[in-house]
């Protein structure tokens, strides 16, 4: 996983980056939460087009918080 971009220097991993369709050169570093409601909303931030997200996907984790949270709350 080369990444052959002046400038750019990864420090770690994982290291998320988002290349704008307007400006390639400059990268903007995902540094929010590791779930997909805040990886959409970044997307949707950044993004130059407009797009959907499949509701599946956010529901899915939606569910799996509250099976976290129920399973915290048992203990």
């Amino acid at each position: 996983n080369e990444l052959d971009v002046a400038g750019i220097d990864i420090k770690g991993f994982p290291t998320i980056l988002f290349f704008p369709a307007a400006n390639k050169a400059e990268p903007v570093v995902y540094k929010q939460e590791r779930e997909v409601n805040a990886f959409v909303a970044f997307l949707k931030e950044h993004a130059s087009k407009p797009f959907e997200v499949a509701v599946d996907a956010v529901e899915e984790e939606d569910e799996e918080d509250e099976e976290e949270e129920e399973e915290k709350d048992e203990l």
